[in-house]
């Protein structure tokens, strides 16, 4: 009986080369339909979140501003001793670099105004841009990035007072730098001064902050051909305006002929995504903004909206928060009427003269 005939028994049939490679294709099919939906899905929910974020942060400014008597935080500041938070308005020269960086960021949460995760966006690699002065964890740096004192990760002495990873930028005119008076006179013929949350003409639609461009090295300087050895600036602020008098230099121009929104023509300075590098913080700063997020430029139709990149979330003084393209919110005028932190004449024309 154990040798009886598999006759009558089922047949077991197997699969094909080809219809193997049927299911497989259609497999890749639906993946190449459903990826980039998917893809945009996510890209669309990191727009969100960021928004969220950003949100967060001009609640904190609002509040900080309440409480400090309508003043802005300066954008960063000079510590007068290495490894603590103090400063002096006298002692914020050159020769004070040597010490971390005090951020507006610290200013926000170590006061309890907000968290520190709010500064990071998820659109951005590793959520955001390192400290100039990164401190002592290895995962906080960037490749090639170096330090004010030429570490890289081994060992360093400074540490910013910053938000470990930061994804928004001051604007530049309100969110000042340390160029005050007291230590720069008898050297720059105008200065930097806090801004008052009261003084902001039509506050609703002047830009207070922004989201920094996801390209690290945007926000960097230095390299060389290589981009080896990049300092990374991500204290300083987006400065969106140059002075009419020299072209560049706002702290120097004399006699005080006001300012100009970017660089000459009508992209402002604003160049393709593709072609933004290190050193663009220095170049044209607006360059540094975000264009990471879903959307595009749908403004003047001769310049390609596809090399132009997508958008960005802005913060208004207002507290609202916006998601456009940078170059839209130059063409709307939307970086403030006037220089407000700097002393001197310090209105912003629409065109050169």
């Amino acid at each position: 009986m154990e040798t009886q005939s598999l006759k009558g028994k089922a047949k077991v049939r197997a699969f094909t080369l080809v219809e193997l490679l049927v299911v497989i294709a259609i497999i890749a099919l639906l993946m190449g339909i459903l990826l980039p939906s998917l893809n945009r899905t996510k890209q669309g929910a990191y727009a969100t979140k960021c928004g969220a974020n950003a949100k967060n942060v001009g609640t904190a400014m609002e509040v900080f501003a309440a409480s400090n008597d309508q003043f802005y935080p300066n954008s960063y500041l000079y510590c007068g001793v290495r490894g603590e938070p103090s400063w002096d308005k006298r002692k914020q020269f050159y020769s004070y670099q040597g010490n971390g960086y005090l951020h507006w960021s610290y200013s926000l949460f170590n006061s309890g105004m907000c968290d520190e995760s709010v500064f990071e966006c998820p659109a951005i690699p590793h959520k955001g841009i390192p400290r100039t002065n990164p401190g002592p964890n290895p995962d906080d740096w960037e490749r090639n990035q170096v330090d004010m004192d030429g570490c890289s990760g081994s060992n360093p002495s400074l540490k910013d007072f910053q938000a470990r990873r930061l994804a928004y930028a001051g604007n530049g005119a309100i969110i000042v730098r340390n160029k005050f008076e007291e230590s720069y006179r008898g050297r720059f013929n105008r200065f930097n001064r806090f801004v008052r949350a009261s003084e902001i003409r039509r506050p609703g639609n002047v830009v207070l902050a922004t989201e920094f461009n996801n390209n690290w090295k945007a926000i960097a300087v230095g390299g060389g051909t290589q981009d080896s050895t990049l300092l990374v600036k991500s204290h300083r602020p987006i400065t969106p305006f140059l002075s009419l008098s020299t072209g560049s230099a706002i702290y120097d121009s004399d006699p005080y002929l006001g300012f100009r929104l970017g660089d000459t023509g009508t992209t402002f300075g604003i160049v393709p995504e593709h072609h933004v590098g290190a050193n663009a913080i220095n170049k044209v700063p607006l360059n540094a903004v975000g264009r990471h997020h879903p959307g595009s430029y749908r403004g003047n139709t001769n310049v390609n909206a596809r090399d132009m990149g997508g958008t960005a979330n802005f913060i208004f003084c207002d507290g609202h928060v916006e998601r456009k393209h940078v170059l839209e919110t130059c063409e709307e005028r939307q970086w403030g009427d006037r220089f407000y932190g700097i002393t001197g004449k310090n209105d912003v024309i629409k065109e050169r003269r």
